[in-house]
């Protein structure tokens, strides 16, 4: 999801997904692309961490220096239909949304080639391994710098200057993902914008990511009383159906609190 805010509670979802999430894409990949060995010696079912360390042996060292031409993967794979997309093509190559299933079939094929008697070298499975979290970060750094753009092109309106872009969930704590998407948005006209990611150990915490939106919402004034009930969908769009941040019931402001006790 992207999403622009403007304030504590003043959001605006850009882009969302029209199919799976990328971390979710990059797990699935994952168990398509390693070997059983790999997999089970994880010490946890999310394999992102294990497919980033699996295709960088080396770190930083492994990385490349450029972005995709064509989005194709490696020139062996040249005849063998197995490629992984750069995201949505034709006219719908700028739509604000995000598709991560082609992907996953794409490795689904790559696992079909390796159980058969022709199976890919382990330096091949890196590449591939390699190509797929490029074409993912690529795909999710194509919308940054188009929300960018739009930014750019209405930037007489104060409330659309952004300085920075923060990155945040289990899939920020990839170390090639903040490399793709410094080296796309330096390569797209924006080298300025201040790239923030979430330090490694609460990445994927989701229990300090809702004590600490609770702590500012707190600090910023706003509490609940005991007749606030858990919510099933909660968008953080203010222009949603949902009504955003504060349409949830029973929110209160310290001043308001005052004034009804006293």
């Amino acid at each position: 999801m992207l999403v622009e805010s403007r304030s504590l509670n003043d959001h605006s979802i850009l882009a969302s997904t029209l199919d799976i999430a990328i971390g979710d894409a990059l797990d699935k990949i994952a168990r398509c692309l390693l070997s059983k060995d790999t997999l089970e010696a994880s010490a946890t079912v999310s394999y992102g961490p294990v497919l980033e360390k699996f295709a960088f042996p080396n770190g930083e060292r492994d990385y490349d220096s450029k972005l995709s031409d064509d989005g194709l993967s490696p020139d062996w794979t040249e005849g063998e239909g197995l490629r992984f997309d750069r995201g949505l093509r034709g006219s719908r190559k700028r739509d604000m949304v995000f598709s991560f299933t082609g992907m996953f079939s794409t490795a689904s094929r790559i696992n079909q080639k390796i159980e058969k008697d022709n199976p890919l070298t382990q330096n091949q499975m890196r590449l591939f391994a390699k190509d797929a979290m490029k074409a993912a970060f690529e795909q999710l750094a194509s919308r940054i710098v188009l929300a960018l753009e739009a930014c750019s092109c209405s930037a007489h309106q104060s409330s659309c200057k952004p300085g920075k872009v923060v990155i945040s969930g289990g899939v920020a704590a990839n170390k090639y993902l903040h490399h793709v998407v410094r080296m796309y948005l330096d390569d797209h006209g924006f080298p300025n914008i201040e790239l923030i990611f979430p330090p490694l150990q609460y990445c994927t915490d989701n229990a300090v990511m809702i004590a600490w939106t609770g702590l500012e919402m707190y600090e910023a004034g706003w509490t609940t009383d005991l007749r606030a009930l858990a919510m099933k969908k909660w968008s953080l769009d203010s222009a949603a159906p949902e009504g955003g941040i504060l349409e949830a019931e029973n929110w209160q402001r310290k001043r308001q609190m005052e004034r009804e006790t006293h």
